[in-house]
């Protein structure tokens, strides 16, 4: 597993490809936690969710077009799970991107 920082530097790196906001999933057992590229603790809460047991999945992302998408981390590209899980948590995910203020839509819905 990568160290938290590495994490937190890809996530920062996909704001230099275009995407305005940029969404961490940090995967529990029961629950699931979300960090935001804006978050100025973005590198101490990642580092404390790891140390609970966290495991940071994937990436959701608000492209400057306004699309919405997502992406596993290089960890778990070829996990048989990630594709069906990152469906599952999307809609918690447009939800925290609406709350910042984003808005988007997702090119597989509309």
């Amino acid at each position: 597993m990568r160290r938290p920082d590495e994490i937190i530097a890809e996530m920062q790196a996909e704001k230099t490809k275009g995407i305005k906001c940029v969404c961490l999933v940090v995967a529990f057992e029961e629950h699931n936690d979300f960090i935001l590229d804006s978050d100025a603790h973005a590198l101490a809460n990642l580092t404390e969710l790891m140390e609970t047991g966290g495991d940071p999945v994937g990436l959701f992302g608000v492209c400057g077009d306004g699309m919405f998408g997502f992406r596993p981390l290089k960890e778990h590209e070829k996990e048989d799970w990630i594709e069906s899980f990152l469906q599952d948590v999307k809609e918690n995910v447009s939800m925290i991107f609406s709350k910042a203020g984003y808005s988007f839509f997702d090119p597989k819905v509309n």
